[in-house]
């Protein structure tokens, strides 16, 4: 049985003796990933709420030989036009983003929220999430601002887009993610949203640079359709740039 973290089906299969391939981004939180925020409650929450014997970790660093890159739309390309800076804040208060992205007029922003309506506010477009317009105005993000999750920075490291992040508070996920960007240097992290922040970043903002991910899920799917998915060294694989190293 395979699980992406979600604990109903893991603890059927655990509680039934079936064999349970874990396969996400919390599953590559081992020994030597970043951990910040962590307490034994969070520890417990990452080793219990859906356990699998054998685990497929996801990150954008190789921190453990189980530990893979990022599933991404490897499709997924950088638009030439690169004119905006694209906000994803859904957590936040939506009203003082606006205020805030507000006082950068000659910065054109989009900012999504499944909060918000389609009305134009100055030099900000407001957005009601939508995953195909999401897109494309990622495409041609000159820059992201937004929260320290996996699914939208692992996307903006694939296609090279510049990274401005803050972590959800009390979230030791988020807090861990922020932390392992700041230590590859593959965002740049800060504490809060302030106008200081802001502007340094979209004065000084620069990319990673990082070679565009492989097609994960392909190698993912070949390695369970051979009946290999009982090691838990990927190696042998060889999904990572040649200068990243266990």
């Amino acid at each position: 049985m395979i699980t992406d973290f979600e604990p109903v089906t893991a603890w059927a299969a655990k509680l039934r003796g079936v064999p349970v391939i874990g396969i996400g981004h919390q599953y590559a939180f081992g020994e030597n990933t970043p951990k910040s925020k962590d307490t034994w409650l969070t520890r417990g929450i990452m080793k219990y709420f859906a356990p699998a014997k054998y685990n497929i970790g996801l990150h954008w660093h190789p921190y453990d030989s189980s530990v893979l890159p990022p599933i991404v739309d490897v499709k997924l390309t950088r638009g030439i036009n690169k004119k905006h800076i694209l906000v994803y804040l859904p957590f936040e208060n939506q009203k003082e983003i606006t205020l805030l992205l507000k006082r950068f007029p000659s910065t054109q922003f989009i900012q999504y929220s499944p909060d918000l309506t389609n009305i134009q506010e100055d030099n900000v477009a407001l957005r009601q999430t939508s995953h195909l317009g999401f897109k494309q105005d990622l495409k041609h993000a000159d820059g992201v601002i937004c929260n320290s999750g996996f699914e939208l920075i692992r996307e903006c490291l694939h296609v090279g887009i510049p990274i401005l992040t803050k972590a959800l508070n009390g979230q030791m996920e988020q807090h861990s993610n922020a932390l392992a960007l700041k230590q590859l240097n593959y965002a740049d992290v800060i504490d809060e949203f302030t106008f200081i922040n802001i502007d340094h970043w979209l004065a000084h903002k620069s990319s990673a640079n990082l070679p565009p991910l492989p097609n994960v899920a392909s190698t993912i799917a070949t390695l369970i359709a051979s009946n290999n998915w009982q090691t838990q060294n990927h190696k042998a694989l060889n999904l990572w740039p040649e200068q990243l190293e266990y």
